[in-house]
């Protein structure tokens, strides 16, 4: 026969817009299998600052552009951060899909097929 046992905790007092991590790791008679890890927000809150202008570095290859900058940590964010690129010309905005992509120690962009020549301003 099998048996098995289902644990549950309560967590009280959690707050909006703070990373909770929680672990978890089975356990037999014959040692401890693998951890198990999950961090959640029992709500996602407005971020508390913005991305330092400071840490946005742009590089040029040819006709591409890299924008990359330093990530806001979870408890500056107060949620799962997602970055928007605002991309423009001194005659108006650059009509470009952008998608960054992002870890914890920086986030970058890619942007391919444009003018080296011409100025452009970014926006994180």
């Amino acid at each position: 026969s099998v048996c098995m046992y289902v644990y549950m905790y309560v967590c009280m007092y959690i707050v909006d817009g703070v990373p909770y991590e929680v672990r978890v790791v089975a356990a037999t008679n014959g040692g401890e299998g693998e951890e198990s890890k999950l961090i959640f927000f029992l709500e996602e809150l407005v971020p508390n600052r913005s991305v330092d202008a400071s840490t946005i570095e742009t590089v040029w290859s040819g006709n591409s552009l890299t924008i990359s900058w330093e990530p806001l940590t979870l408890h500056e964010a107060r949620g799962f951060p997602v970055y928007y690129i605002y991309l423009s010309t001194s005659s108006g905005p650059v009509d470009r899909e952008v998608e960054p992509t992002a870890n914890t120690t920086k986030s970058s962009i890619i942007i391919d097929g444009l003018d080296s020549s011409h100025p452009y301003i970014a926006a994180v």
